[in-house]
């Protein structure tokens, strides 16, 4: 399984459920929408990677009614939308099914971390705007889940997690067709019961790392457990670093 079938797979049976699990992701869409100082009053506006739609419902609130246009590769993460009056198309970011520059401003909350090649992302979403319109987006960046990695490394599983973009390569890919505006990063601490609560809320985001196949025994759980329990403990168990970068940017 290619890792966007992979991808699409996770978020289709996440879609009834996201929202209970979905706590930090809301945040961050919350932080971003504050964070966007320049997002034009007026056309429609295009949120990649939507899922269940609090994009568009925080949107809203800053009376933005000429149209938020929603995309997601899952369709029943659509479906949920949909069910709240979202106006959203299921379709994959990399190959968007708009004209070009139809849209003021394209944003996206916590969708472009799972991609494999950012490039052709920002060139489609460069694609899709108007000259001069701009792009918002929040990601998770290297550093993300460090204590996990840490942990996982120490009996051989490393590279069960998604590997994160550090914030040079995004803003490399970024220089082709923006100018950016802001940039600012944030690191989020976040408490969980204990690895389990923290696996449960990482399958639900889809920050597995995709292709692996071989089984992960629960006396090896166990064991990443123990280590990541004795060194970073929380108020509640055990504490993960999610580094979230914002970046205001306008189409060139």
């Amino acid at each position: 399984m290619s890792q966007k079938s992979a991808i699409k797979a996770d978020f289709s049976r996440a879609a009834d459920n996201y929202d209970s699990h979905a706590g930090l992701q809301k945040i961050i869409a919350e932080n971003l929408v504050a964070f966007i100082d320049k997002i034009p009053q007026h056309g429609q506006i295009l949120d990649l990677g939507s899922g269940t739609g609090y994009m568009r419902e925080i949107l809203q609130r800053k009376d933005l009614h000429e149209g938020i246009i929603e995309t997601d590769i899952a369709f029943p993460m659509c479906k949920k939308s949909r069910e709240n009056a979202g106006i959203t198309v299921n379709a994959d970011m990399e190959r968007l099914p708009f004209k070009d520059g139809v849209f003021s401003a394209v944003v996206s909350s916590l969708a472009l971390q799972w991609l494999e090649n950012l490039e052709v992302t920002f060139a489609e979403a460069a694609r899709v705007l108007q000259p001069g319109g701009i792009f918002a987006f929040a990601i998770f960046g290297a550093g993300t889940l460090r204590e996990l990695m840490e942990s996982l490394e120490k009996y051989g599983e490393g590279n069960r997690i998604n590997e994160f973009f550090p914030a040079e390569k995004i803003l490399d890919c970024l220089q082709w067709n923006f100018m950016l505006l802001r940039h600012v990063e944030e690191n989020i601490v976040n408490d969980y019961r204990d690895l389990f609560d923290l696996q449960g809320k990482i399958r639900v985001i889809g920050g597995r790392k995709k292709g692996k196949s071989a089984p992960f025994g629960r006396k090896k759980v166990l064991c990443v457990n123990e280590y990541y329990s004795r060194h970073y403990p929380g108020s509640r168990g055990i504490f993960a670093s999610w580094n979230a970068h914002y970046f205001l940017a306008e189409k060139i």
